[in-house]
């Protein structure tokens, strides 16, 4: 006799999930982008009268140090759109969609959803006109690569966990309030205690390290 199972349907594949969940969240955000809630360097970034106006937006190659990776994003959409005001809402709507589908990662419960969805971060996906929403996606990339790497059976290496932090210090200096969260891979998963890590793995942590410390330097 033919097992049921063998006629049961394949789940949905996890990517398929983290498309839809990312489109769906980009178009909700962007259609939201009325009630954007500006920041502080909002009118210094947007205003063609400020002194930093041409530096920042007028050419076609520009490394912020403070915020080299998310200033790039938005500056090539603005080369697209020729908007700038349409570039940021169109980078925090992308972002804030990608932000869903790490969330999803996480695989939390209704409380977990509600506790993001329902916090003020989300309004750096909304129309934001600053840079925080690309930089709170790669902090959740990192804090993601962390969880992993911390679980009993580790799905991450601790040169991935650097290696993400890595992307989110390029993206936002703000990332460096986070490093000391990497202490914790000192720490066994199972026992909690403290372990010496493969020699392979500190390798790579190393080498990481050196290119993100160097990575910045190129354009000067």
């Amino acid at each position: 006799m033919t097992s049921p199972r063998r006629f049961a349907s394949p789940g949905i594949p996890c990517w398929v999930k983290s498309l839809c969940l990312s489109l769906v969240g980009f178009a909700v955000f962007f259609s939201l982008r009325g009630f954007a809630v500006n920041g502080g360097d909002t009118p210094a970034l947007l205003d063609p009268k400020h002194p930093t106006y041409r530096i920042r937006w007028g050419e076609p190659f520009v490394f912020d140090y403070r915020e080299p990776l998310a200033n790039l994003l938005v500056l090539k959409v603005f080369h697209i759109t020729d908007n700038l005001t349409l570039a940021f809402e169109l980078v925090s709507s992308f972002c804030g969609g990608i932000w869903l589908a790490l969330l999803l990662r996480f695989k939390g419960s209704a409380l977990f959803w509600a506790a993001n969805l329902l916090s003020a971060v989300t309004l750096v996906f909304v129309g934001h006109k600053e840079f925080y929403a690309p930089a709170v996606v790669s902090l959740t990339l990192y804090f993601l690569a962390l969880a992993a790497a911390l679980r009993p059976r580790p799905a991450a290496k601790p040169w991935h966990v650097v290696a993400a932090w890595g992307l989110a210090f390029l993206t936002h200096k703000m990332a460096l309030f986070y490093a000391p969260g990497m202490l914790l891979l000192l720490l066994d998963p199972a026992t909690r205690r403290l372990r010496a890590l493969p020699r392979r793995d500190m390798e790579k942590a190393l080498v990481a390290l050196i290119l993100i410390a160097l990575l910045p330097q190129i354009p000067a």
